[in-house]
């Protein structure tokens, strides 16, 4: 009996001739110009390794997994506020700037959340000028199909692949200025985990096995732990590597701005949303709700699941009171390509039902 679910951790049957070809390897090969890593985790590493212990800006909606790569290589970690179109509070920035300016070097690491634009060009530029220690770092993950031309070109780009396809382990590092250092290790933990959690949601989903989902649950929301217990940097496997090159990038945004469309639509006037273009971002619609919790619980009785991005830290709702407004009421919707439009305008549906029973 099959089982229809919208929401969570990708599911995919193994590919056992590509297995075989592959076994352990991991590639030493680029995506679209980019390094490739095992996670965007491992991207953020990278990026940290370049330099002596220093301090690492980071904004206020940041979660564990983009904090932990600089503390690992002993950064001294400060959250800076964000305004409440998600742009990045300059005052604010440049008051903890100034604070250390005599510093060799200063990480910033930066993001558009959810498409709104987190600082405009002339703005960036300036900082360039005027601070010359400051190393730029873009996490375009929830904008990697997003094709937008700009004349600032920060220091390294980082982006997480396997949030956007069915691939078990890849993360994406551009490095503007050349790597001190570029040694990276092969290390396929972390896929072989996670190959065989999608494999067994796969089985899930196509035969009903129940007794299957407490075990894939487990290592989804514990497998990152192999990335989290040390500083080492290890290569996207060959398999997951070879299975995203035959992917068609266009189409799979197509479909998904598609979605993101209908549940902006269908949902209009009964949430607020993060992102106001689906055109923007189409990782996930980003909405406010009040009840979030509620809401949430509700969803994942009927088998739809939608995410919380960004667990935070008291210090960071201390830094700074809209990020704490925004972890209260956020909800990350679905909207990938294993979905279609009946199966958003469904989503809606429920949402509005749970929003007004």
């Amino acid at each position: 009996m099959k089982i229809k679910e919208i929401g969570y951790e990708y599911e995919a049957p193994l590919n056992r001739e590509l297995w075989q070809k592959c076994q352990d390897l991991s590639t030493n090969s680029l995506f679209h110009n980019a390094i490739c890593l095992r996670s965007g985790r491992d991207a953020l590493k990278a990026a940290a390794r370049e330099y002596e212990p220093t301090v690492a800006l980071l904004p206020s909606l940041a979660c564990d997994s983009m904090v932990l790569p600089f503390k690992l290589f002993n950064h001294r970690v400060i959250f800076y506020k964000l305004q409440n179109d998600f742009s990045i509070d300059t005052n604010d920035l440049l008051e903890k700037l100034s604070s250390f300016k005599n510093n060799k070097s200063i990480l910033l690491l930066y993001m558009n959340y959810f498409g709104n634009e987190a600082m405009p060009l002339k703005e960036l530029n300036k900082l360039k000028e005027n601070f010359s220690n400051l190393i730029f770092i873009n996490d375009i993950t929830q904008t990697f199909f997003v094709k937008e031309k700009t004349d600032f070109i920060p220091h390294y780009v980082i982006a997480s692949l396997r949030k956007w396809i069915a691939i078990p382990d890849g993360g994406l590092l551009w490095n503007n200025i050349p790597l001190r250092y570029s040694s990276f290790l092969n290390d396929n933990r972390f896929f072989n985990k996670r190959l065989s959690a999608q494999n067994m949601r796969y089985e899930f989903l196509e035969n009903g096995d129940l007794s299957l989902k407490p075990e894939f649950r487990h290592i989804f929301s514990t497998v990152s732990d192999i990335i989290d217990e040390s500083s080492e940097i290890a290569r996207m496997s060959e398999y997951s590597y070879q299975l995203a090159k035959k992917e068609n990038l266009d189409e799979i945004s197509r479909k998904r701005t598609k979605n993101a469309q209908v549940l902006i639509k269908e949902l209009g006037g009964e949430v607020s949303f993060i992102q106001k273009d689906a055109n923007k971002c189409n990782l996930y619609v980003g909405v406010l709700i009040e009840d979030r919790n509620r809401v949430q619980a509700e969803l994942a009785k009927e088998g739809i699941f939608s995410t919380i991005i960004w667990p935070l830290s008291d210090e960071q709702k201390k830094t700074d009171d809209f990020a704490k407004y925004v972890e209260e009421h956020m909800l990350a919707i679905y909207c990938d390509q294993r979905y279609n439009e009946d199966d958003m305008k469904y989503v809606a549906s429920e949402i509005k039902r749970i929003i007004h029973g």
